[in-house]
């Protein structure tokens, strides 16, 4: 899990990086010229000129907005890549010391092992089985006595 998070937060730095680049290599791109309006000595030449360099001119001004809209995009798409590459946070095997308080150390002191509460538990289902013979009055008291002093 740790390589994990390492591998995820080098890929957002690095994938933040190449988005910034893109970024700026296409707001560094030339968008186009414009065209000046030209007049000739015909009508027709110089309207189909003029409406001619009017496309040219909104295809330049189209550009330089789908332009800064891509950059700005890529820009800023890099940008949160690297700050969510720095907000990963990978986990470590450190850890804090803590005082031990007097509970812990009686508790610990006291503490019961598996194999002695499997036996203790063994020994009280046998005891209760015994009970339970005793009650039903399928064994005598001192059959109940001999039984749970061998135990």
């Amino acid at each position: 899990m740790k390589t994990n998070m390492y591998a995820r937060k080098k890929w957002f730095l690095v994938l933040g990086i190449v988005a910034i680049a893109i970024g700026f290599i296409i707001l560094i791109f030339d968008a186009g010229k414009a065209e000046s309006n030209i007049r000739y000595g015909g009508d027709a030449y110089t309207g189909i000129q003029n409406a001619s360099a009017q496309v040219a001119n909104n295809l330049v001004a189209l550009s330089w907005i789908v332009k800064l809209c891509f950059s700005s995009t890529f820009i800023i798409t890099g940008l949160i890549l690297i700050a969510i590459s720095s907000t990963i946070v990978v986990e470590t095997n450190q850890t804090v010391s803590q005082p031990i308080t007097a509970t812990q150390t009686i508790a610990s002191d006291y503490s019961v092992s598996s194999e002695q509460q499997a036996t203790s538990f063994s020994k009280e289902g046998e005891i209760e089985k015994y009970k339970e013979l005793l009650s039903n009055e399928a064994i005598t008291q001192e059959e109940y006595d001999k039984a749970v002093e061998n135990l």
